[in-house]
């Protein structure tokens, strides 16, 4: 048995061995073409390029039946509307009709796939790139959906070029810098008579929405504003407030 080679990095910091990987160009996940695809056939794009093996292309199979059970799908019609969308894009094209159509087959067989921006050695032919001539049909769903990807991505670029990160839309207000703080609620009672005690006086912070007044004590029960003395009211409960003075 052969031994297994190892996976240790060599002298250039690379390791010998590496994952392979699907391979979709930044051009292609650009285009319009790609961006007028809908979910479903960007994930069946993704796993007939799966299927490549850098020298199968242009005898890639993948019947109806597989794609829909590939992409978790509950039923044909939405992979079967996939596979249109792949083929009206020219991301893909069919070299070969599943065996069900020829009456003289063998057995069975799926139909044969190739992917457009590969060559295709199986085939002997170059990429053929018909995605790229793609154009959306005006006002069609695929124009839109195609139309707001590029913005986005303008966007984002635009933003990547401006050093600065894209904007985040928020309707979270900042608090107010003038703000000290909040102040925590202090559990009292409520002033008894018999002690003749004055409730406490809790102002709020001083903040830009609010405007300070200079207030100074002079009497038990009273209060300065305005070069005038103000009788505070009574907030004492009825039910404590059993002495004989007179209400304010």
């Amino acid at each position: 048995m052969a031994r297994r080679k190892s996976s240790k990095m060599n002298a250039k910091g690379r390791n010998d061995l590496t994952d392979r990987f699907v391979r979709l160009p930044h051009k292609l996940l650009k285009s319009a073409a790609y961006r007028s695809l809908g979910t479903t056939a960007r994930a069946l794009l993704n796993d007939l390029t799966l299927l490549d093996n850098g020298q199968n292309n242009g005898s890639l199979y993948l019947s109806l039946r597989d794609a829909t059970n590939r992409l978790g799908l509950s039923d044909h019609h939405s992979a079967r509307i996939a596979f249109d969308e792949l083929l009206d894009t020219g991301f893909v094209r069919c070299t070969k009709e599943a065996h069900f159509h020829v009456k003289a087959a063998d057995q069975s067989r799926a139909r044969c796939w190739c992917l457009t921006w590969l060559a295709a050695p199986s085939l002997k032919r170059p990429a053929t790139n018909e995605w790229e001539r793609y154009d959306p049909p005006a006002g069609s769903k695929q124009r839109k959906r195609a139309e707001r990807g590029a913005k986005a991505l303008k966007r984002y670029y635009q933003a990547v070029t401006s050093h600065r990160l894209p904007v985040v839309e928020s309707t979270v207000i900042s608090p107010s810098k003038g703000n000290s703080g909040s102040i925590p609620v202090v559990e009292t009672t409520t002033a008894r008579s018999e002690i003749d005690a004055i409730p406490p006086i809790v102002f709020e912070g001083v903040s830009t929405a609010h405007i300070a007044i200079t207030t100074m004590m002079r009497q038990p029960g009273e209060w300065w504003r305005d070069r005038t003395y103000f009788r505070l009211p009574d907030v004492r409960p009825r039910a404590l407030a059993n002495d004989n003075r007179p209400e304010p």
